[in-house]
C-alpha cells in the first residue's frame, strides 16, 4: 500500500540491516540518526515493559509473561 502524505516528496527510504533488529534500528535511526544505537533502544523498551507490566498484561500473547516478553525483546 503506498504511503499517502502531503510531504511525500520529502520522505527518504533508509535501508536497515536485516539482522532481526530492524525495528529497533529504524527507531534508533529516527531518534538518533544512527542505526547502531538499536541495542540501547531495545533495552529501553524491555525496561519499560518490565516496569509497566500491569498496563500490558492483557495484550500480551496467551501465556506469555512480561518477563518472557522482556527476554524476547532483549
Amino acid at each position: 500500500m503506498p504511503v499517502k502524505s502531503p510531504n511525500r516528496k520529502d520522505l527518504v527510504i533508509i535501508p536497515m540491516k536485516g539482522d532481526g533488529n530492524c525495528m529497533f534500528r529504524a527507531i534508533s535511526c529516527h531518534l538518533t540518526g544512527f542505526q547502531e544505537s538499536h541495542r540501547d533502544i531495545r533495552n529501553l523498551v524491555a525496561d519499560y515493559f518490565e516496569k509497566n507490566e500491569e498496563r500490558y498484561k492483557e495484550i500480551l500473547e496467551d501465556g506469555l509473561k512480561t518477563e518472557e516478553m522482556c527476554e524476547f525483546t532483549m
